[in-house]
């Protein structure tokens, strides 16, 4: 038995003449295709309006800077030492370069901990003044 042929009757028509990706900006290849994205901002805003820069510059007048500097220390420690463990773990598996992913890791661990630490000493300060606010 022979396959099911398609509806049409010229076995020689490009099945694919009217391909959607031939040219999917419509001839303008300047133009933005996601210019109409509503994802793009989702409260409706203008994204170049500066309320973003006002709302975070108030955002960062509002928070004390020990504070500040928590974060940014924990942050950074955080993930220097999350890139270094996994690039020392891939080091050691898959090249076997026990020198330098050994170091790796270690290094990664030791700004783990630089990250706990600074968050522990950060907490038990905050606590101890809010405790005296009491």
């Amino acid at each position: 038995m022979s396959p099911d042929r398609p509806g049409d009757d010229d076995p020689l028509d490009d099945p694919f003449a009217d391909d959607p990706f031939e040219d999917p900006l419509g001839g303008d290849p300047l133009e933005d295709p996601f210019a109409d994205d509503p994802l793009e901002e989702p409260l409706g805003g203008d994204g170049g309006d500066g309320e973003s820069d006002a709302d975070i510059e108030e955002a960062l007048d509002e928070i004390s800077q020990p504070t500040l500097r928590a974060v940014l220390v924990v942050g950074a420690f955080l993930h220097v030492g999350v890139f270094a463990v996994g690039l020392g773990l891939l080091f050691l598996l898959f090249r076997g370069r026990w020198t330098l992913g050994g170091g790796l890791v270690i290094g990664g661990a030791l700004a783990l901990g630089i990250a706990a630490a600074s968050y522990r000493r950060y907490r038990t300060r905050n606590e101890g003044a809010d405790a005296t606010d009491d």
